[in-house]
C-alpha cells in the first residue's frame, strides 16, 4: 500500500474519500483502478487528486483521469463530462446553446454560446467558441464512429476552459499540447553572426570561454580602436550596385585620443564661462 493511502491526520486523500464515504485506502485503490495509467506514479495521482479537489469532481465517476500522452508524460485531464459537470454548477452559468455549422470557405464547425449572470448585467454578448472539425477530427477511434458527438463535446469542454479558466485539459488538449512541445526549434542563425566592425565570427573558447584575437587582442569581437582591417558594406546609386565590400581606413587610435582631448578641453571651457558670457555670444543653449 502507498504512503498516499494512509494518511495522518486531515489529509487531501482523506477528505475526498470522505465524501464518497469510503475509508482512504480503499478510495485510492478505487481510483488507482478507474483512472490509471501505464506507468502512472503516487505522484501522478496526486496530482489528479488535487486536480479532482480543486474543480468538485468524482475521479471514480470517469469525470477525470489520468492520460498518457506519449513519450512517457502522463497528465491529470477532464473528460467532456466533467467540463460539463464544471459549468452547469458554476455560480455565473445561466445557460448555453450548441450549433453546427459551414464557413464561408467550407469549414465545418462546433459552436458553444455560454450565458452567464456578468455578462448579462454587464449588457455584453454572450461568449461565443467555435471549434473546426478539420483541426480536432482523427482518423480513428471515437472520432471516426461518432464524430458529431466528439465535436460536441470537444466544443463544449473548450469552450467552459476558456470562458471559466480551467488550468486542466481535455485528453484531446492533453495529447496535442505535448505534441507541440515536442516539434524541435531550429536556433541556428540564417546567416553567420560577425564581429563588429570586423569580418571575423565571434569565437569562443572550449569550455565557453572568450579567446582574444591574435590581430589586437580584444575579446569576443574586435574593439573599435582595433587596427586590423574592416570591412564595410557600400550602396554606389550611380552604378546601380548594392552590397559592394570596401575596405575601411584603419583606426587612428593617436588621433581619436587627440580629438577626445580637444572635445574634453572644450566642456571644460564652456562649463566655466559665465551664463552672461554665452548670452552674449549667442550660445546660451548650447
Amino acid at each position: 500500500m502507498s504512503d498516499l493511502a494512509q494518511p495522518e491526520g486531515r489529509s487531501l486523500l482523506g477528505d475526498l474519500s470522505q465524501a464518497v464515504g469510503l475509508e482512504p485506502a480503499k478510495f485510492y485503490d478505487a481510483v488507482k483502478r478507474a483512472c490509471g495509467c501505464n506507468g502512472a506514479t503516487d505522484a501522478d495521482f496526486a496530482a489528479l487528486l488535487m486536480t479532482a479537489k480543486a474543480y468538485d469532481l468524482n475521479p471514480v465517476m470517469r469525470e477525470l483521469w489520468l492520460l498518457d500522452t506519449g513519450r512517457g508524460r502522463i497528465r491529470a485531464t477532464i473528460s467532456h463530462d466533467g467540463f460539463f459537470k464544471i459549468m452547469v454548477r458554476h455560480p455565473d452559468y445561466l445557460n448555453h446553446t450548441y450549433t453546427v455549422g459551414e464557413d464561408e470557405i467550407g469549414g465545418k464547425y462546433g459552436e458553444v454560446t455560454i450565458y452567464t449572470k456578468a455578462a448579462q448585467e454587464a449588457g455584453v454578448p454572450p461568449y461565443v467558441h467555435r471549434e473546426y472539425l478539420e483541426e480536432v477530427r482523427k482518423g480513428s477511434g471515437p472520432w471516426k464512429t461518432h464524430t458529431q458527438r466528439m465535436l460536441r463535446g470537444r466544443t463544449i469542454s473548450q469552450g467552459v476552459r476558456h470562458r471559466f479558466a480551467i488550468a486542466a485539459p481535455d485528453p484531446d488538449e492533453a495529447v496535442l499540447v505535448d505534441e507541440v512541445k515536442d516539434v524541435p526549434v531550429d536556433v541556428t542563425p540564417a546567416v553567420a553572426i560577425t564581429a563588429l566592425g570586423s569580418d571575423e565570427t565571434f569565437t569562443r573558447g572550449a569550455e565557453g570561454g572568450q579567446q582574444p584575437h591574435e590581430c589586437c587582442g580584444g575579446l569576443t569581437h574586435h574593439d573599435v580602436g582595433c587596427g586590423a582591417r574592416r570591412t564595410a558594406t557600400d550602396y554606389d546609386e550611380s552604378a546601380g550596385t548594392e552590397g559592394a565590400t570596401v575596405d575601411a581606413e584603419p583606426w587612428d587610435a593617436a588621433a581619436s585620443a587627440a580629438l577626445d582631448a580637444e572635445d574634453a578641453a572644450e566642456r571644460e571651457a564652456i562649463a566655466g564661462e559665465s551664463r552672461e558670457d554665452r548670452a552674449a555670444d549667442g550660445r546660451l543653449f548650447e
